[in-house]
């Protein structure tokens, strides 16, 4: 059903009162456990009938119907807490290992986590095996909030009940502090038992974890009812979005991207200052030539001549009309530089309060700045607009790039950021 999603676990069992119900003497639980294994994968492996005889099962003829679905076998793990039977069977069987770094009796200290491995390993050794770290998981009591004080605070009083009530007062444990019952979540935490904080606080548990062990390969949360449901889920949301992504990498790249921007900032940004200057400069330039030719195309009348006016760049009219052919026919050649409409742009927006459409911003383009359009910029372009609709569409998409426009979430309206206000402000002076 599950087409291998499955893994098989296995322990000792850790609650003296199971093996009081079920009869099981608790010191021989570990042989019991290491036997048992060894059948069972047996059953999972072979095809002929097993007969077995042991002093507290058998099997007659015994065979699985089913197999594994994953060959041959699905993978194995085996707990370990404070004992080494734990890891020792794991590497006999080169099984995973799932380790609850803190051990449920918590007087008794943490766990050497590098001894543990250490005899896993040699455990594998002496059986033809091996064991890898990256399949290692330690299994901590977690509690993420945005703030550290507020973390301890959400919990204080579960986390207080849990090891005072239940471990302490049901399972017998021994007392691990002694002090008031709403200070034992910060001596839990204070002393490494426990991760109870911020997102970075867990990165850096979980740094120290791995220095303790000498290298691990998953983290698993030991879950305790410890705050109401929403504040878990909110605490396992804070896991996922910060803490998860750090370990496997997915913002490693972003983070990367993010040092390369503030390394080269001054290069960056002088580049920006650059193109937005040059953006000034040629408008201005422009303001200027069409002040001089229409300050020479008036005779001392006021009027202007016929030839005279031939020659002045008119500005675009509607399409479809005759006089438009002609007016098109004397413009100059080539296209308008995707650059030159990147300051009208800014300015159209400025004048229509910081955003409007796409429709208004080009109409508002083509009124300012129309008038000297070259030849090419009223040809079909690739996508089915004219050219300079599309140079201008470009144009905004680099005004993005630079920080000077936002994509709008209406996703036709063109927005000014602050910083585009201010650069457009200064164009309008």
């Amino acid at each position: 059903m599950t087409h291998g999603r499955v893994m098989l676990g296995v322990g000792p069992g850790a609650l003296p009162g199971d093996a009081y119900m079920m009869g099981i003497d608790p010191t021989t639980q570990r042989e019991k456990m290491d036997e048992a294994m060894g059948i069972i994968l047996r059953l999972f492996t072979e095809d002929e009938p097993i007969t077995y005889k042991s002093d507290w099962f058998e099997l007659r003829e015994a065979m699985l119907q089913l197999k594994p679905y994953q060959r041959p076998y699905m993978p194995l793990s085996v707990a370990s807490v404070q004992s080494p039977a734990g890891v020792a069977m794991a590497g006999k069987y080169g099984a995973s290992v799932l380790t609850i770094t803190v051990p449920r009796d918590p007087s008794a200290g943490p766990s050497n986590l590098k001894g543990l491995w250490e005899i896993a390993e040699n455990s594998a050794a002496e059986h033809g095996q091996t064991v890898d770290r990256h399949e290692w998981r330690l299994a901590v009591p977690c509690y993420l909030a945005e703030d550290r004080d507020q973390a301890l605070e959400e919990v204080k009083l579960g986390a207080g009940r849990y090891l005072r009530e239940y471990s302490e007062g049901t399972n017998g444990r021994k007392a691990a502090f002694d002090g008031p019952l709403e200070d034992v979540a910060e001596f839990m935490r204070d002393n490494g038992s426990w991760i109870i904080g911020t997102p970075d606080d867990c990165i850096e548990s979980l740094n120290k974890l791995a220095e303790q062990s000498g290298g691990y390969g998953g983290f698993l949360v030991q879950t305790i009812d410890w705050a109401p449901r929403d504040k878990m889920l909110k605490s396992f949301e804070l896991l996922a979005r910060y803490v998860m992504p750090h370990f496997q990498g997915s913002i490693r790249s972003v983070a990367a991207s993010n040092r390369w921007a503030a390394e080269r900032q001054e290069l960056l940004v002088s580049g920006r200052v650059r193109a937005i200057d040059r953006a000034h400069q040629i408008y201005a330039d422009r303001q200027e030539t069409g002040a001089q030719q229409n300050g020479s195309g008036h005779n001392g009348s006021g009027q202007q001549s016929e030839a005279q006016a031939k020659e002045e760049v008119p500005r675009p009219l509607a399409q479809g009309n005759g006089a438009a052919a002609a007016v098109q026919a004397r413009r100059s050649p080539g296209t308008t530089p995707e650059d030159e409409f990147e300051l009208p742009i800014l300015e159209v927006l400025f004048d229509l309060g910081g955003k409007g459409s796409t429709e208004a911003v080009l109409q508002g383009v083509e009124t300012l700045i129309g008038g000297y359009f070259k030849e090419g910029d009223f040809a079909p372009g690739e996508t089915g607009s004219i050219v300079w609709r599309q140079s201008a569409e470009a144009a905004r998409q680099t005004l993005i790039t630079f920080g000077l426009v936002r994509v709008n979430s209406d996703g036709d309206a063109w927005e000014l950021t602050e910083e585009g206000k201010r650069e457009a402000a200064k164009a309008k002076i």
